[in-house]
């Protein structure tokens, strides 16, 4: 039952993955993979997520050429090589920022090359060389619809060094995940120079760190997480922030209602595919367990052998380890420490 439940109870850490697969999904991101390639080759890009925001990364030690226009896009992230290529045109959308990383180049083109963000009324124009003292490097700079100078034959004077901004939050909460809360926010500025720090008090007055999460490189905005584990009873959750120069500031507290104050007995979920799908389960006390899986007749439909499980230990089944057929199933985990726990599942 090991291997089986090691099939059936890895729920607790994959369902924070599950849970935020959707927020994931928000950002289309597409990731240089050849050492020299054009903007326009499928084949230059390796690609993650699906949603309407759309961020390309050139890593460090490749180069993109631009060889057609390009628009709709929101972050560009250099750490290697763009040529933008002649009379090329790369249009960012309002909010978006273009940003050249330590150890990245933007270069070439010509005198009708253009960075086009939309919703100023300036265009950042080529060619991007040394001999013209255009050659964007030193990074970490960017651009954005706000850095654009009106001098359009300036682009060293619209591409801006990061400096310390201070960050700010446009939201942040707790969501109750399966054995787990999660706290999410939204950071505004440079957010890539600082490190959140996670402090948690059950009074209200005395904290204890719990962890922290580093900066991404999102110049405007950027999404965050973190679980929160083994917390009995309600709960003050306190986010700090951190930047490179040591100085700190709490950003907001919130107050969670924790109504569970001792650990619960969990499987999910309870509709499943006939195979193929991950069932997990949470065991609340040590002990050894076994599982055993019944028709609505209760015959014994599968089941596994007994195996030893800690406390709070994630378990994961996978549905085809059961063999099931279509329709309604009872799961019942015998312990022999006397616990037994019964779970109706539909199996469709």
């Amino acid at each position: 039952m090991k291997n089986q439940v090691h099939k059936l109870v890895c729920l607790a850490i994959c369902a924070a993955t599950i849970i935020f697969a959707n927020k994931a999904l928000a950002i289309t991101t597409y990731t240089s993979k050849v050492t020299s390639g054009n903007w326009s080759s499928a084949g230059s890009w390796n690609v993650t997520g699906s949603g309407s925001d759309v961020k390309y990364v050139i890593q460090a030690g490749h180069t993109i050429s631009m060889n057609v226009n390009v628009s709709g896009v929101d972050t560009v992230s250099i750490y290697g090589t763009l040529d933008m290529g002649s009379n090329r045109t790369i249009t960012i959308d309002s909010f978006g920022t273009i940003l050249v990383n330590s150890g990245g180049t933007l270069s070439g083109g010509s005198n009708n090359t253009k960075i086009i963000f939309l919703g100023s009324p300036y265009q950042i124009v080529g060619p991007f060389t040394t001999l013209l003292g255009n050659l964007i490097t030193n990074g970490p700079r960017y651009a954005t619809a706000l850095t654009t100078t009106a001098a359009s034959g300036d682009p060293q004077g619209s591409f801006v060094g990061l400096s310390l901004l201070p960050v700010e939050l446009s939201s942040i909460e707790v969501v109750k995940m399966a054995t787990a809360y999660q706290l999410q926010w939204t950071a505004l500025g440079e957010s890539n120079k600082s490190t959140f720090g996670i402090e948690i008090s059950t009074n209200g007055t005395d904290y204890y760190f719990a962890g922290s999460v580093s900066g991404n490189e999102e110049i405007t905005s950027g999404d965050y997480t973190f679980n929160i584990i083994g917390v009995k009873g309600s709960f003050y959750v306190r986010l700090n922030e951190t930047d490179v120069n040591g100085n700190s500031k709490a950003l907001a507290t919130k107050y969670v209602k924790n109504n569970t104050t001792a650990d619960a007995f969990q499987i999910y979920p309870t509709l499943i595919a006939p195979a193929g799908q991950n069932i997990q389960m949470v065991l609340p006390t040590s002990g050894m367990y076994k599982v055993v899986v019944y028709n609505l007749n209760m015959q014994v439909a599968a089941e596994s052998t007994a195996s030893t499980y800690s406390s709070n230990e994630a378990v994961s089944f996978n549905s085809s380890d059961w063999n099931l057929n279509a329709g309604q199933y009872v799961v019942v985990v015998q312990g022999n420490n006397g616990e037994v726990y019964k779970t109706r599942i539909m199996v469709r």
